[in-house]
């Protein structure tokens, strides 16, 4: 890992799994690595460009996901997720498994029927 300051590192693995379960929190703009931390029950912070277009892949998920524009305070949302008890944590984890169990379809001849032309 290449250190840039004192709890931010530049990852060198080449393995996404190996970076998310070094981190605590998944601070994501338009990327689907958010799917994938959600998917591990990792917090997920959406940084909200306030532009015309959504690029969130998780724009409907409200649960184990924060979001932060340009003015508010990134410190305060990790902070806010850190506060969190366990049991709170886990009702959101649970919330957050049954949104990704459903924004997910189970892969079945009929599903990926869908998506083949004959």
């Amino acid at each position: 890992k290449i250190k840039f300051f004192k709890n931010v590192n530049l990852s060198m693995n080449t393995n996404l799994y190996d970076d998310l379960i070094d981190a605590d929190i998944c601070l994501y703009w338009g990327s689907t690595v958010a799917l994938e931390a959600l998917s591990i029950s990792m917090p997920i912070v959406h940084f909200d460009m306030q532009t015309v277009l959504n690029y969130d892949p998780l724009f409907l998920c409200n649960d184990l996901k924060w979001t932060v524009t340009q003015e508010d305070s990134l410190l305060k949302t990790f902070d806010s997720i850190y506060s969190l008890s366990l049991e709170e944590f886990n009702i959101m984890s649970d919330k957050a498994d049954k949104f990704m169990n459903d924004y997910f379809y189970p892969i079945t001849k009929q599903n990926m029927n869908k998506f083949i032309y004959y």
